[in-house]
């Protein structure tokens, strides 16, 4: 098995998440994980 983290998906709901945002995906960008950001029509620029 060389890559244990291969089937592992991160997947974030956010709404109005524009100044944390950020922060959750740096936090996730050096990880071997597959992530998705689901928006649901935030206001405040998170998409």
């Amino acid at each position: 098995m060389s890559n244990v983290f291969a089937d592992v998906w991160v997947v974030i709901a956010a709404y109005n998440e524009g100044r944390a945002i950020e922060l959750v995906l740096a936090s996730l960008v050096d990880l071997p994980y597959r992530v998705v950001v689901v928006d649901d029509g935030s206001t405040d620029g998170t998409a």
